[in-house]
């Protein structure tokens, strides 16, 4: 089994924009998350007429079956539009401490055999 942080610069996966308010969680905005290889990560095809803030959070953007729930990836540090840019130059700084990671838990999916002789 290999281990690949969220900041190592091969790593890449959706992930999805969204703001903890008083009402409660409003989702925005997936694009492409990449690790930039110096212990933070950038969040890539974010359109300029999206609403980012720094602060906003980044989960993974689902849809793959891998876990029921969105897990945490980090917060927004910087947001930047620059000019005539069409998408957010978006740094994100992960949820974890990467340096002071221990341990891992390693998720896999399996088929289950009771589904596959029920076909």
């Amino acid at each position: 089994i290999s281990l690949r942080l969220i900041a190592d610069p091969e790593y890449r996966a959706l992930a999805r924009l969204a703001r903890l308010t008083e009402g409660g969680m409003i989702w925005s905005a997936a694009g492409r998350l990449e690790g930039d290889g110096d212990g933070h990560c950038l969040l890539r095809s974010i359109d300029a007429t999206q609403l980012v803030s720094l602060g906003d959070l980044v989960f993974t953007a689902g849809g793959d079956g891998g876990v029921p729930q969105p897990m945490l990836y980090g917060r927004v540090v910087e947001a930047e539009l620059r000019p005539g840019a069409v998408e957010w130059h978006i740094r994100i700084e992960p949820a974890a401490d990467l340096s002071a990671l221990r341990t891992v838990h390693v998720l896999r999916q399996s088929i289950n055999p009771l589904r596959m002789s029920a076909q």
